[in-house]
């Protein structure tokens, strides 16, 4: 869960859209591969100019997220965070998202120590021209966790979702959704280290406020409920948890439909 702050950042303007109009009218009409590939082609034709190559690269990682193609968000980032450095310097915001960018998507392909080594300065630079409660800061130090987790040092992922938390607290609301979502974070490292009661009521807390805040029938609160389940069964309350998880079947079905991957993973871990 990565906030939407892992990409290279934010919707591309018009002049992009305009000049792009057949890659993102294919987007939209769901040929993704479709889009991908007349992307690459305006990209590679060296004619666009730097903001819209910027926003065009922003695009076609999502395009190439939505297909599940890691390798070539991680070779779209880098091309961003080089282009902008050679033009912007290494420390204009649009760089700094894409280095961002650059080390998620190392984290996703496995360069797990590459991008550890290269977050301390990654978040030096953000802290410094960004602010230290900017967004995008706050997204390198989540990010700065998955490299943690990965090598599991859960303890250390806690670390640093557990300051995040309290940073973020102070400047957002409770029921804001980065603050829900590095919350979420932190209960699922909890539970990874082995200290489930914490997490047991990190997402007890969290489900109060989503169901608050988008009612007791929306996706998100049947994922926490079955976070909750899940929690219960490794602290040993087998029946509870089953019981629960048969609950959350029933009410996902009705709720969200009957094919619903939530459903199905309901039944399947009964």
């Amino acid at each position: 869960r990565d906030m939407g702050l892992t990409t290279t950042g934010r919707a591309s303007g018009s002049e992009t859209r305009n000049r792009l109009g057949r890659a993102i009218g294919l987007a939209v009409n769901g040929d993704l591969e479709g889009a991908i590939r007349e992307g690459m082609r305006q990209l590679d034709s060296g004619r666009i100019p730097l903001e819209e190559r910027m926003g065009l690269i922003r695009m076609l990682i999502d395009w190439n997220r939505a297909v599940g193609d890691s390798l070539a968000c991680k070779r779209l980032a880098s091309r961003a965070g080089e282009g902008g450095t050679s033009f912007l310097g290494p420390c204009a915001t649009e760089v700094l998202i894409a280095r961002n960018s650059e080390l998620y998507w190392m984290c996703e392909i496995g360069l797990d120590a590459l991008a550890a080594r290269r977050f301390p300065d990654l978040l030096r630079d953000v802290e410094e021209h960004e602010g230290r409660d900017s967004e995008l800061a706050w997204a390198v130090r989540n990010n700065s966790a998955m490299p943690c987790k990965s090598q599991g040092d859960y303890a250390a992922a806690v670390a640093i979702y557990r300051d995040l938390v309290v940073d973020m607290a102070e400047v957002l609301d409770a029921d804001d959704i980065l603050l829900l979502t590095e919350r979420d974070n932190l209960a699922e490292a909890l539970a990874l280290d082995g200290q489930f009661d914490e997490a047991r009521l990190l997402y007890e807390g969290l489900l109060e406020l989503v169901e608050a805040k988008w009612g007791s029938d929306d996706e998100r609160a049947m994922r926490l409920r079955f976070e909750i389940a899940r929690i219960l069964f490794l602290m040993g309350e087998e029946s509870e948890a089953v019981r629960r998880w048969e609950e959350i079947a029933v009410d996902a079905a009705r709720a969200l439909g009957p094919h619903h991957p939530r459903v199905f993973a309901c039944r399947s871990i009964l």
